[in-house]
């Protein structure tokens, strides 16, 4: 130990040297601590130093292996966080020809675009007229000309249920699909039974009141009121002839042609005055002429005149002549009528015919 010799006798002299000497030895004993840190490895053990770790945590693809003692290699525990920045090189990757091979990103569009084959984004066409310069799209002349356009009739009926057997109509102005029941009370056809469809148009059967504002039947009926009827079934009427004011005889004039058949017609036909001829007048006779069924012959119905029944003689508005008679018509001839007249005076004799052909 070195000598310190101090000759001074101020105080605040030798509490300086004092410090001094004792910052001296600080260090003397830092220099031996060095020294036995450096000479043994379980020196900071064993004077009650906890020792410290370092750690790290892997990234997904980049990790880290610690050699050594890291669990006690430091004073301060250290912590190492891998991550991935950049791009990574094709060298560096095993599979980097797969790797080329994929498809690159795409760039994001718009809302107004759509992908297409040729892997361009594309503006959806406004209209159908853009698709004109578009190969194996439709034009709007394609549309034109061999396409139903859009018709919101069609749209509601395809909207329907396909119901079997049901049919699609009209209900308050709107499509609607109905049943066969519900069709036949629109109709007013609820009289009419419930056949099969083969017979339903062909060989339908009305039970009660059966009523329509019109209609065209074909075919025969068959039977009436339970009770079998021959050759049409029913009366009908075919022709009918309405005349007034009439001042001159009337020649033949054909009132109806006969069918392919031949056929029975009745006729009613009524005359009367509406004025009468300031002398005398005579009203008929009236006659029909038709071609007979039977022989082929062409013949006068009534032969003669009969009087106060086919012809009338007396000059008054009071008096009508008329009648109804039967006759057998040949197929496709024509029924006539023929109307007798004579009137004295200067006023003339007017008169009214009704003539009604039925077929039976």
């Amino acid at each position: 130990m070195r000598n310190w010799w101090i000759n001074t006798k101020d105080e605040n002299i030798i509490n300086s040297e004092k410090k001094r000497i004792a910052d001296f030895r600080s260090w003397l004993n830092l220099e031996d601590y060095i020294k036995q840190v450096v000479s043994k490895q379980s020196y900071l053990t064993t004077t009650g130093i906890t020792p410290s770790s370092i750690t790290k945590i892997n990234d997904t693809n980049v990790t880290l292996t610690l050699g050594g003692t890291p669990l006690t290699a430091l004073l301060q525990s250290v912590s190492l966080t891998l991550g991935w920045t950049g791009t990574l090189a094709d060298a560096r990757i095993n599979s980097s020809a797969i790797w080329n091979a994929k498809e690159p990103g795409i760039t994001a569009g718009t809302t107004l675009e759509y992908w297409r084959g040729d892997k361009t984004w594309q503006t959806f066409p406004t209209k159908i007229s853009n698709f004109t310069n578009d190969s194996g799209y439709v034009t709007a002349a394609t549309v034109g000309a061999g396409y139903q356009p859009l018709d919101i009739d069609l749209t509601t009926i395809a909207g329907l249920t396909a119901t079997t057997d049901n049919f699609i109509v009209s209900v308050a102005s709107a499509w609607a699909s109905r049943t066969a029941a519900q069709v036949k009370t629109t109709l007013s056809l609820d009289n009419v039974t419930n056949e099969s469809k083969a017979t339903m148009f062909t060989n339908p059967v009305f039970t009660g009141t059966f009523a329509a504002a019109s209609g065209t039947f074909t075919g025969t009926v068959t039977n009436y009121n339970s009770v079998a009827t021959i050759n049409n079934g029913i009366p009908s009427e075919v022709a009918a002839v309405n005349l007034t004011l009439q001042s001159a005889a009337i020649a033949a004039t054909t009132i109806y042609t006969n069918g392919v058949t031949d056929c029975y017609y009745l006729i009613y036909w009524n005359a009367t005055r509406t004025r009468i001829a300031t002398t005398s007048s005579a009203l008929g006779g009236f006659q029909i002429q038709y071609t007979n069924a039977s022989d082929n012959v062409v013949k006068l119905f009534p032969s003669a005149a009969v009087t106060n029944i086919t012809a009338n003689a007396i000059n008054t508005t009071a008096t009508a002549i008329g009648g109804s008679f039967t006759i057998k018509s040949k197929a496709s001839t024509a029924i006539q009528y023929i109307m007798g007249y004579t009137s004295v005076g200067a006023t003339t004799m007017q008169y009214d015919l009704q003539i009604t052909i039925i077929k039976l």
